[in-house]
């Protein structure tokens, strides 16, 4: 996403969700949260593959993790530590 005069743009992905693997480069699928650290990367919580996504300002996407079952949010602390609260684990990872 990008902000732009207080508007957002999609940049990844298509608003029905099809694509979204192969837009990503990833196998991150079902994104369900989404957060950005200071230095401008993307992270998604994927709850149909289990996984975090990480996308650079530059485009480039890698998976992080995998993460506990059904990751439904996620956030980045003050030491860049990404955490992520998983519905189907109740736990947070």
């Amino acid at each position: 996403m990008k902000k732009l005069v207080g508007l957002l743009v999609l940049v990844a992905g298509v608003a029905s969700g099809q694509g979204v693997s192969s837009i990503l480069g990833t196998t991150g699928s079902s994104p369900r949260a989404i957060t950005i650290d200071s230095g401008g990367n993307v992270y998604t919580a994927n709850s149909g593959s289990n996984n975090v996504t990480k996308i650079t300002p530059g485009g480039v996407s890698s998976i992080l993790g995998t993460t506990g079952n059904t990751p439904y949010a996620i956030t980045i602390d003050s030491g860049g530590n990404v955490y992520t609260a998983n519905s189907g684990s109740n736990n947070v990872t």
